[in-house]
Formats: structure tokens, sequence, C-alpha cells
């Protein structure tokens, strides 16, 4: 191989390092412009009063509650406690818990020293 056909080597990967370059930079763009129309889609309200862990807190419960039934005895509501310690930052008691993030649930009246909660699966919406 001569030095003629090693710079023709060499221009051509640089012309495809260029257009690999600009092909990166395209896609950069694309992720931004996505990233920013997603931004910009999302409720102010929901944004500003739903925090990244109160939607974790809300997901572990609703998985419980579909798991395990939205009935809550003692050693039921132990047990959501129990799986909600890592997204609870706020070290919030189960039922102050359920009251920040506005979940509808109701005591259950019985003769036992511990009251059951009925509570309902609550929706996320933008």
């Amino acid at each position: 191989m001569n030095n003629y056909d090693v710079i023709n080597k060499m221009n051509n990967v640089l012309r495809e390092l260029e257009s690999i370059n600009k092909t990166t930079n395209q896609l950069k763009e694309d992720i931004i412009n996505f990233i920013n129309d997603v931004e910009n889609n999302i409720d102010m309200s929901v944004k500003e009063t739903i925090s990244l862990d109160d939607i974790k807190t809300i997901r572990v419960i609703n998985k419980f509650i579909k798991e395990n039934g939205n009935i809550l005895d003692k050693k039921k509501q132990g047990a959501l406690f129990n799986k909600l310690l890592w997204c609870n930052t706020r070290k919030l008691s189960l039922i102050k818990l359920l009251r920040m993030l506005n979940y509808e649930f109701e005591y259950i009246e019985s003769d036992k020293e511990w009251k059951d909660i009925l509570i309902n699966e609550k929706i996320i919406t933008k």
C-alpha cells in the first residue's frame, strides 16, 4: 500500500467519523427536544405537589393493596409500613402518610384494640 492509499483511507475514516458525529449530535438534540416536550406537558400543579418520593410511595401502597387486599389489619398495616420505610423520607406514621397523600381510607369499627383500615387505591394523574 502506498502513501496515496493510506491518505485516501484516512480521509474516508475521517468522513465516517464526521458523519457519526453529526448523527450523535442530531440524536442529542432530538432527546433534548423530547425531554423539553415532556416537561412542558406536565401539569404544573402536580409537578409542585407530588414529589418523586411521593409517587414511589403511592406505587408501593397501590401494589400492596393489589397483592393483599384493601382491608388492612394490624399485621398488614405493619407489613405495609415496613415496605414504605425506604421511600417514607418524612418518617411519618402510616395514617399520617395516607392523609398527606390524600388516600381515601376509613377505620373499621371492631372490638379489637387495633382498628383495621379500609383503604382505596389511589390513581396518579398528571
